[in-house]
């Protein structure tokens, strides 16, 4: 499945929030037009579902979704043109840093950390779990004494996370503990 660009989504003000087998949840700021609607139907192949969102709400969290897509696809490791006309976008951000090694050092990773810490400190969250695992790592928030799963990420994209996070406590990168 892919999404609507930054450009369209802004235009109409929405946001998609959640996708299942068979719909897609969008907030939309503007209740009353419906264009896009007709429009994203026949390419998501799911039934929308409306809300109602804050119209600050939607445009910040546009500016983020966005920018984290772009900062995701920019760490990841580049692929030939045939691989990249097979992928749609969502598949792209899924099967990130699947092969290569990313640098701490990337501005792309720079963003994705400097984004996790504001979004932990925007939802209060008293701490971050960040779990590497061989398939897919884990980035945890806790929040109200509760922990919540925030993103899924491949091993190489959550261990340039991990080098960064290191370096800005000004701990030892080569440390590994397993």
């Amino acid at each position: 499945m892919s999404r609507p660009s930054q450009a369209y989504a802004t235009r109409f003000q929405f946001l998609p929030i959640e996708v299942t087998e068979s719909t897609v949840v969008i907030a939309t700021a503007e209740p009353y037009v419906e264009v896009w609607e007709a429009e994203l139907t026949p390419i998501l192949k799911r039934e929308i579902q409306r809300v109602l969102a804050n119209p600050a709400d939607v445009a910040k969290f546009l500016k983020e979704f966005y920018g984290v897509s772009r900062s995701l696809s920019g760490a990841a490791p580049k692929t030939s043109a045939d691989d990249a006309a097979t992928l749609s976008d969502f598949e792209q951000l899924t099967q990130l840093g699947a092969v290569g090694e990313l640098n701490a050092d990337d501005q792309h990773v720079f963003h994705l950390v400097d984004w996790l810490l504001q979004y932990a400190f925007d939802q209060r969250a008293s701490d971050i779990h960040i779990e590497l695992r061989r398939e897919q790592g884990n980035i945890r928030f806790r929040i109200d004494g509760i922990l919540h799963i925030g993103h899924q990420l491949a091993p190489t994209i959550m261990a340039a996370i991990t080098s960064r996070l290191k370096s800005l406590g000004r701990m030892d990168v080569a440390d590994k503990r397993h």
